[in-house]
């Protein structure tokens, strides 16, 4: 029951991000049912440290009549719960289904991409699929595209391999409708480093040599690629953002002035209202201040111990080399955007730091039951000898 629980949010996560509100709502009545939620709430490794980022997150946004962050603050909350409860089942076999359904439902939001791309004029809009933003669906592409790259060089035949590389190749085609610049090169750099930590040299060469070509072919028609050519006025325009987030963290640098605290700067850019800051490492210092960033780090920290050891069992190495290449995709695409903190992108970020439970859930082993000769039997009789 509990795996399927766990699959059925990742389906969620590619339907809407309400879906996504519904779902974990219906699980933390699972758990309320089975009077699971406390002892997760109480006895999750770190969950003390989101505990105190969730009052922090609330007494900052109360300070500063932030009423957004109060109620931003109360949804991390389930975020949390739903978090340690996959941390709380996850097993290999587990996380495999996980990137299975992912990969399957990607493909369904890629359908609803090109039926946006074919009614919007064919690349006169950018697409967002059934993601709130295009950002947000480029940040979903990031982890299926790499789950579909741990899938295919792990693949054990031909239909399975083909499969996955077509996941591969619709959500390339889904990335180049949604016109995100900065997903493209953290996705092909993270995906570089995971061939190299898996030791797939020769896929490694002949996958430079396709991002070389790639390469030379933007340089030469930039024209074919989504909104190269805006690229300097945004990124003067992510300055000015940056310059503004800055110095309202100034002001408030050590306990930050709650979630979505930016938004209320109304901040007015090309007809636009900006919504954060444009940098995960800027909206958690402005959220949440120093105080509660060191509180992140130090969940973070906890999550990726038991990881970390993935890197020493040999059997789990490429599944190490998966998940410190999506952290560090996401580290990178965070420089510049703030895509993990949607809805549905962060339930997919939290299922995959729940990988930790790997490590920490023990195997259950089966052993054959034994009974020895001088018991009575079933029937109540002594056994003969």
């Amino acid at each position: 029951m509990d795996e399927r629980i766990v699959l059925g949010l990742v389906i969620s996560a590619f339907i809407s991000m309400y879906v996504v509100v519904a779902a974990m709502l219906c699980v933390i009545a699972y758990l309320i049912k089975e009077k699971r939620l406390m002892h997760l709430a109480l006895t999750s490794p770190g969950i003390q440290y989101l505990w105190a980022l969730c009052g922090l997150g609330i007494a900052a946004a109360l300070v500063n009549g932030n009423k957004t962050g109060v109620s931003v603050a109360m949804l991390l909350a389930v975020f949390f719960l739903i978090g340690a409860f996959a941390r709380s089942v996850m097993t290999r076999k587990l996380f495999d289904k996980i990137m299975e359904v992912s990969c399957a439902a990607s493909l369904f939001a890629f359908a609803v991409a090109f039926a946006q791309y074919l009614t919007s004029g064919a690349g006169s809009a950018r697409i967002s699929s059934t993601f709130y933003n295009a950002n947000y669906y480029a940040a979903a592409i990031e982890m299926v595209t790499l789950f579909a790259v741990y899938k295919l060089l792990n693949a054990p035949n031909r239909r399975q391999s083909g499969f996955y590389a077509a996941v591969v190749v619709f959500n390339a085609v889904g990335l180049y409708f949604s016109g995100c610049r900065t997903a493209v090169f953290a996705l092909c750099a993270a995906a570089a480093l995971m061939l190299i930590l898996c030791r797939r040299y020769k896929a490694l060469c002949l996958y430079m040599g396709l991002c070389a070509g790639l390469a030379a072919i933007m340089l030469a028609l930039p024209g074919l690629f989504p909104r190269m050519g805006q690229l300097d006025a945004d990124v003067s325009t992510r300055l000015h953002i940056w310059r503004c987030a800055i110095a309202s963290i100034l002001q408030s640098p050590i306990f930050g002035k709650g979630a979505l605290a930016f938004m209320r700067r109304h901040l007015i850019i090309n007809h636009m209202h900006i919504m954060h800051t444009h940098s995960i490492y800027l909206e958690i210092l402005l959220s949440f201040g120093l105080l509660g960033t060191g509180l992140v780090l130090a969940y973070l920290k906890n999550c990726l111990a038991p990881i970390w050891k993935m890197h020493h069992i040999r059997s789990d190495r490429d599944r190490f080399a998966l998940a410190f290449s999506l952290l560090v995709c996401i580290g990178l695409h965070g420089l510049v955007d703030a895509t993990v903190f949607s809805i549905q992108a962060g339930l997919l970020v939290m299922l995959l730091l729940s990988l930790a439970g790997v490590q920490e859930n023990p195997r259950r082993i089966i052993l054959p039951s034994y009974r020895p000769d001088y018991l009575p039997s079933a029937k109540g009789h002594f056994r003969k000898y």
